[in-house]
C-alpha cells in the first residue's frame, strides 16, 4: 500500500504514513484525466466517513498555450474551441499579429481547469 499524500510505501496495517503522517484510513480512487508530456492531471476522489471531495488540478498547460483552439477541439471541448477561435479572430483583426497573444495566454492558464470541468460534466 502507498501513501496518497507522499507516495511512500507503507505497511498494510499502518494507520498513518511514517514519512508525512497522513492518515491511511482514506480510500483513494485515482483516475488519469489528461496525459500531457508536461502536465499529468490526476483527479482523486477521497472517501472518508461518507464525504466526497475532489482535488482540483490547476496550472499552466503548454499544449493548450501552443495550439489554442485546436487543443480544445482535440480534447472534445468543441463549443469552447469555437468561442476561442472566434475571439482570437476578432482580437487579431483589431490588433494584427499581437492580438492573439492574450488568447494564447488564456488557453495556457485555463486549459487544465477547463478540461477538468469538461471531464466532470461528462461523468455527471
Amino acid at each position: 500500500m502507498y501513501c496518497s499524500n507522499c507516495g511512500i510505501q507503507v505497511g498494510t496495517s499502518a494507520n498513518f504514513c511514517s514519512s508525512c503522517g497522513q492518515s491511511m484510513n482514506k480510500k483513494v480512487d485515482a483516475e488519469i484525466v489528461a496525459d500531457n508530456s508536461d502536465n499529468m492531471m490526476i483527479r482523486e476522489t477521497f472517501q472518508e466517513k461518507g464525504l466526497n471531495q475532489q482535488k482540483r488540478v490547476e496550472g499552466w498547460n503548454w499544449w493548450a498555450f501552443l495550439f489554442g483552439a485546436l487543443w480544445y477541439f482535440y480534447k472534445g471541448m468543441v463549443g469552447k474551441g469555437i468561442a476561442i477561435f472566434i475571439g482570437a479572430f476578432i482580437i487579431g483583426s483589431i490588433i494584427p499579429f499581437l492580438g492573439v497573444v492574450p488568447v494564447w495566454i488564456y488557453c495556457g492558464a485555463k486549459g487544465n481547469e477547463d478540461y477538468q470541468e469538461h471531464i466532470n460534466n461528462l461523468n455527471n
